[in-house]
């Protein structure tokens, strides 16, 4: 048995972990344990690295153009850095099921949270008009038929944001004004269900 499959093999005898693992990710046991088997048959190795997880997400976003599919993999990118937190190059079981557990249970608030992760390269707490400028053209060119919104759209929201005009915001911020800007809300979690689809 490889390290992999004996440190799973233990996740999974102590029930505590799996019950963690399921309130962690709002998945039952059942799922848990089915993606599990999934994963360890396609990544035996235990992990992704950045190369396959831009595969894997790019092969379940939804891509119509050769832009489109740049953006997606730039969008991957900046995921897989999110999720990578050891910074060693490789996305596990767990962290990869916290994510699909975002984007499939998760509420708006919840995905909204980790999209500021996601953005939030630096880990700072903040954002600048530039990052969420990113956000928005990031997840715009992955739906080339959706209506954009504009660059004064994109500042003034920004603005609405930062009470305190110190040039950045934060994740509770852009919370309340990504659920206040109906555009940019739909932009993100139609982005959010369909690349975890």
């Amino acid at each position: 048995m490889g390290q992999f499959e004996s440190s799973l093999a233990s996740l999974f005898k102590n029930e505590s972990n799996v019950e963690s693992l399921t309130e962690q990710t709002k998945f039952t046991r059942e799922e848990i344990r089915a993606m599990n088997e999934k994963f360890k048959n396609e990544y035996p190795k235990g992990y992704l690295t950045e190369e396959e997880f831009i595969k894997v997400y790019c092969e379940h976003a939804t891509v119509s153009s050769n832009r489109t599919a740049v953006s997606a993999k730039l969008v991957a990118k900046k995921i897989f850095q999110s999720l990578d937190r050891s910074k060693d190059g490789k996305v596990d079981f767990k962290e990869l099921v916290c994510l699909l557990s975002i984007s499939t249970h998760g509420t708006v608030e919840e995905k909204l949270r980790w999209v500021f992760t996601v953005y939030d390269i630096n880990n700072d707490g903040k954002l600048s008009l530039d990052e969420i400028g990113s956000i928005v053209r990031s997840m715009q060119s992955l739906n080339p038929n959706e209506k954009k919104m504009s660059d004064k759209q994109i500042k003034e929201m920004f603005s609405r944001c930062d009470k305190n005009n110190d040039g950045t915001i934060t994740v509770d911020e852009f919370v309340r004004a990504s659920k206040s800007t109906p555009a940019f809300l739909k932009l993100i979690t139609d982005n959010i269900n369909s690349a975890t689809s």
